[in-house]
């Protein structure tokens, strides 16, 4: 990055460069993985600290309350469930495919071997034939890791989402319901005390929902 106010920026760039964040560098091996580590880290800690306030809402409820939870929990693990089998679906489809000569070798044996080829086309530098199982492995695995981690990243998000959702239920309903025919038969006393306490909730159930969207 050359400019007429570069100068004025040296400082910035000296201190980027060393944790491996300028932009216009080539990042080190050794900067790369301390880079993924620390995100893998802070990722992991926000992670924790969402399950920690679904496992507290979940405590905190009351009855009515943790049937709208309980809704919205089955939804996002059914979801959760197809994107699993999809998953064992589809790498289910990739192996069969790519094993598929192996496969029909043992089947319906020829006097010559089928040939086999690799539907992604990989640039390892070796005879494709010769170390077939070296490129079916090299295939194979980032693509089931990286649906994995699509899938396992995808549904998590869901659940909280959901969860989300479910405050949300929840305290749109103690709104709803701070002035019922139940609260106006009641002494005036009593009247203000139960209205001010279904108030205070609702409003205690919208913070943690916007906590948790926000975290």
């Amino acid at each position: 990055m050359v400019f007429a106010g570069q100068r004025y920026y040296d400082i910035n760039q000296i201190m980027l460069t060393k944790i491996g964040l300028w932009p216009y560098q080539k990042p080190s091996i050794l900067q790369t993985v301390f880079i993924l580590s620390a995100l893998i880290l802070f990722i992991l800690s926000q992670i924790k600290q969402l399950l920690e306030q679904i496992k507290m809402d979940w405590n905190i409820v009351e009855y009515s309350e943790m049937q709208i939870l309980e809704k919205y929990a089955v939804g996002s693990r059914i979801i959760s469930l197809i994107l699993v089998y999809v998953l064992i679906f589809s790498g289910t489809i990739l192996i069969t495919v790519e094993t598929l000569p192996i496969i029909l070798d043992i089947i319906a044996p020829m006097n010559v071997s089928r040939p086999r080829k690799i539907v992604v086309d990989l640039e390892i530098f070796l005879d494709q034939q010769q170390y077939f199982y070296v490129y079916l492995i090299y295939e194979i695995v980032p693509v089931l890791i990286g649906f994995l981690t699509v899938t396992a990243v995808g549904s998590l998000l869901l659940a909280f989402l959901t969860h989300s959702c479910a405050i949300y239920k929840i305290a749109s309903n103690l709104i709803g319901n701070i002035v019922t025919k139940q609260t106006l038969e009641i002494p005036a006393d009593q009247k203000a005390r139960e209205m001010y306490r279904r108030i205070t909730r609702a409003v205690f159930m919208q913070r943690k929902a916007i906590q948790l969207v926000l975290m």
